[in-house]
């Protein structure tokens, strides 16, 4: 029944995400879900499930999770995978902050130390 499923599942797991006839989810059917859904929410930008994986790992990491933790959560082999979102959240956080500070691009006071 589950042949193609790169997971074996015994009779005692349960299916977290099947189709109506019972069946598990292709990875095919579930990019399908995801971008019907990101177009039905009204995003333009193209949304996959590692669009979804991504971005919980981002925030995850900006709210101050462990980096073990969130290696651990996907299932990175490696955290040298993880800390990839490292470089992305820091850039993407420069980013918002230019955008949203007032006094953001301006030159800061010329202070002298004593």
């Amino acid at each position: 029944m589950f042949s193609d499923c790169p997971v074996p599942i015994t009779q005692t797991e349960e299916i977290l995400l099947g189709h109506g006839s019972g069946g598990r989810l292709t990875s095919r059917s579930m990019r399908r879900i995801v971008g019907r859904r990101a177009r039905a929410s009204g995003i333009d930008r193209r949304v996959t499930p590692h669009t979804l994986r991504h971005t919980f790992a981002t925030h995850m990491l900006g709210e101050g999770a462990d980096l073990r933790l969130i290696q651990e959560l996907l299932g990175h082999s490696r955290l040298s995978t993880t800390q990839r979102y490292t470089h992305v959240s820091a850039e993407h956080l420069m980013k918002v902050y230019d955008r949203a500070h007032p006094r953001a691009s301006e030159p800061g006071p010329n202070v002298s130390m004593p």
